[in-house]
């Protein structure tokens, strides 16, 4: 049987929250702290991110 592996974590930033999203959602700063991988989302409320690489 195939395993999922679902990460669930919360982070605290302190910053507002403008630069919280672009820490998420720009491709060059993912690349950054996830090791080169690429994010993949729908960017809604309750929707999944897939890091791809």
């Amino acid at each position: 049987m195939k395993q999922s592996m679902i990460i669930r974590k919360v982070v605290v930033f302190n910053t507002n929250k403008k630069q919280v999203w672009d820490l998420l959602t720009n491709p060059e700063k993912t690349k950054q702290y996830m090791f080169g991988c690429k994010v993949l989302s729908e960017w809604a409320l309750g929707s999944e991110i897939i890091w791809k690489h």
